[in-house]
């Protein structure tokens, strides 16, 4: 099993949807030669590796489930403060639970990263931006706050293959 520290960026997972070697569409068993053991796993529907804030859902492939979901919480979810898999390193800068819309924004801009509002998942409560690739940051509204909640990644033509096969 591979369990060396990897070096992860900002505008990978931006522009790509990957988190170092992690990539939707590799098998459960490739991902766990990476990931090694998770800190907790969720069996709802379909199965979310949970490593400290940030979450890997697979699809219900009939032969071995497929990663076809990255999210990263940043606000208070299950009373674990924001923290990523030991084995990744932060490289440029990453937002935290303080992070606001602005700033991000701003740092999203000097990475020169298109992004562009993300209406279907904007509400009174909530605001949202969605990258080329389908990558969507989510913010709370706050009183005169709005602070980033996640950035999630699903792999649309995954995903798809998931509600096909769930029917």
């Amino acid at each position: 099993m591979n369990h060396a520290v990897e070096t992860i960026s900002l505008s990978d997972f931006l522009c790509h949807g990957e988190l170092g070697s992690i990539k939707t569409g590799m098998s459960l068993k490739q991902f766990y030669n990476i990931m090694d053991k998770p800190d907790d796993i969720s069996l709802t529907r379909l199965p979310i590796w949970k490593y400290g804030t940030v979450e890997f859902g697979f699809s219900n492939a009939k032969d071995s489930p497929i990663l076809d979901f990255i999210g990263i919480y940043f606000q208070n979810h299950n009373n674990i403060p924001v923290s990523f898999p030991s084995r990744f390193c932060l490289n440029q800068w990453w937002p935290n639970d303080n992070t606001t819309l602005d700033e991000l924004l701003f740092q999203i801009k000097e990475l020169n990263i298109p992004v562009y509002p993300d209406e279907l998942l904007t509400f009174d409560t909530q605001v949202a931006y969605r990258t080329l690739i389908g990558v969507s940051i989510v913010f709370d509204v706050r009183n005169s706050d709005v602070i980033i909640d996640s950035i999630q990644y699903r792999n649309k033509n995954i995903a798809e293959n998931r509600e096909e096969n769930s029917l």
